[in-house]
């Protein structure tokens, strides 16, 4: 007999497993932890913005929602997962006649400065 989510959460909720509740679990698992198509296409769009963005310009979801044949909204929430991920930066712009907008641009990685010190301690090991 199949167990249902309802009977599962019961088990474990009382501590009960057998060899029914863990295949359940490792099931329910695997379904959780598979990408869903929506998840797969954002991840695609992100690549495509980082992509087309230029270091040291500003992009406004509308810009990118252009490029991306997508609404702004959803423009919008791209870039939020970008700058979860430190990818991108944002801040708020005023826009005459629009009022104020948030601005992504690429966040540039600079290079660490190397000095005499350090690679001297870099070349004697």
């Amino acid at each position: 007999m199949a167990l249902t989510q309802k009977e599962f959460l019961t088990c474990v909720s009382l501590g009960e497993t057998n060899a029914e509740v863990v295949a359940f679990a490792k099931a329910l698992l695997e379904k959780v932890a598979a990408p869903t198509p929506t998840q797969i296409e954002n991840e695609k769009l992100c690549a495509v913005i980082l992509n087309g963005i230029k270091p040291n310009t500003v992009y406004f979801a509308s810009d990118i929602a252009k490029a991306l044949n997508v609404s702004t909204q959803k423009a919008s929430a791209l870039c939020k997962i970008l700058v979860g991920f430190n990818k991108i930066s944002v801040a708020d712009y005023k826009v005459k006649g629009k009022g104020v907008l948030k601005g992504y641009s690429l966040i540039v990685e600079a290079e660490p400065e190397v000095t005499p010190e350090v690679e001297q301690e870099v070349q004697s090991e």
